[in-house]
């Protein structure tokens, strides 16, 4: 993945995923993690399982729509994401 590629793939209307090598014990266990992407009616996306982000998979995401929620398995609950600062 990556190298100018597209990163999410889209399995319905507003469904994607992407997946990522995880490097567990120092490497010698690659694990296939999943990031799954889903708009909801107001445009709005929820990351589950959230990837990391190269700039290729950023771009795909604000093409898609705004980030809103974060849910991260393990997590008793999601939560809004929060504005950014203003850096000036």
């Amino acid at each position: 993945m990556g190298g100018g590629s597209l990163e999410l793939v889209q399995h319905d209307t507003d469904l994607w995923s992407t997946e990522q090598p995880l490097a567990w014990q120092t490497g010698l266990l690659p694990i296939p993690v999943r990031m799954t992407v889903i708009r909801l009616h107001d445009g709005g996306l929820i990351l589950h399982s959230p990837a990391p982000m190269s700039p290729g998979l950023r771009e795909e995401l604000d093409a898609l729509g705004r980030v809103e929620f974060t849910w991260f398995p393990g997590c008793t609950a999601s939560s809004p994401l929060e504005q950014p600062s203003p850096t000036r």
